[in-house]
């Protein structure tokens, strides 16, 4: 049985920063990685202990340079580096079984979602609501015909993924009091939980079912400013809505999600990322 583990680094137990999650922060950013990884390796044996095989783990964090490889557990294989095809889905395909999201973050409308953010768009809607990373790694893996069955993160990642997604397993390892502050639990019970929801979530396995979208799928981002859209509007497809937010359609989950990450590669582009 072959499990998928995305991971990213906002909704891990102990970070409440973005500094923990950037290479430039120092002992912040070496704090982060060993939180990270860590907790990572509660997912990785929760998912052994229920019968997983394979474990594949992705660094699914920025540069995806920050698990630390030789703290990882040592029967998981590592997707890591900053080119990689499907950025936080990178290696998910139909041969996996379930894949489990550890780390992630709400969206930037939750006031109390620790470093809340979608990507790089200001908003990001799909398929009409307001969507987030977790919900692009739910529809990927649901093109591929595999359920997203664990959910980790804040509080309001969980009742988000709860209200959205198809049912899974939820663990929330701190709550956020506002975007930069957090109440967490101690990373050893974190990762307690962690290891406890990710068994669950592999012996519950069969309960699970992958998230579908019919065709046409509809994206629109709102970007933070009107150049990033200028640049975007370069990708064909798309539809100008207004100053700073377009609009385009793909015949599949997976197609959507590909022109999303075109659309972050261009809109975070030096020349038109800032003022």
């Amino acid at each position: 049985m072959r499990v998928y583990i995305t991971v990213d680094i906002e909704g891990i137990a102990g970070v409440v920063d973005f500094s923990q999650g950037d290479p430039t922060g120092g002992m912040d950013y070496a704090l982060g990685q060993k939180l990270m990884t860590l907790e990572a390796n509660a997912a990785v044996d929760g998912a052994l202990a229920a019968g997983a095989t394979e474990v594949v783990v992705n660094d699914g964090h920025g540069k995806a340079r920050n698990i630390m490889p030789e703290l990882l557990h040592r029967k998981a294989r590592l997707i890591q580096g900053r080119v990689k095809p499907l950025g936080i889905c990178a290696g998910l395909d139909d041969s996996f079984d379930l894949a489990l999201a550890v780390g992630y973050h709400a969206p930037p409308s939750r006031a109390d979602g620790i470093l809340n953010h979608a990507y790089h768009p200001f908003m990001l809607k799909w398929a009409g609501v307001e969507w987030d990373e977790v919900g692009l790694v739910a529809a990927v893996a649901g093109h591929f015909g595999v359920s997203l069955a664990l959910v980790t993160g804040d509080e309001a990642t969980i009742e988000r993924s709860e209200a959205l997604l198809p049912p899974h397993v939820g663990v929330a390892v701190k709550k956020g009091l506002t975007r930069y502050a957090a109440d967490s639990l101690h990373p050893e019970e974190a990762r307690e939980r962690v290891y406890a929801g990710a068994k669950e979530a592999v012996e519950r396995r069969s309960e699970f079912e992958p998230l579908r979208f019919e065709a046409p799928v509809v994206v629109e981002e709102t970007l933070y400013y009107s150049q990033q859209a200028d640049m975007v509007m370069m990708i064909p497809g798309m539809e100008r809505i207004d100053g700073r937010t377009v609009r385009y359609e793909s015949p599949t989950a997976l197609d959507a999600y590909k022109t999303f990450i075109a659309t972050s590669v261009v809109a975070q582009h030096p020349n038109v990322a800032g003022r």
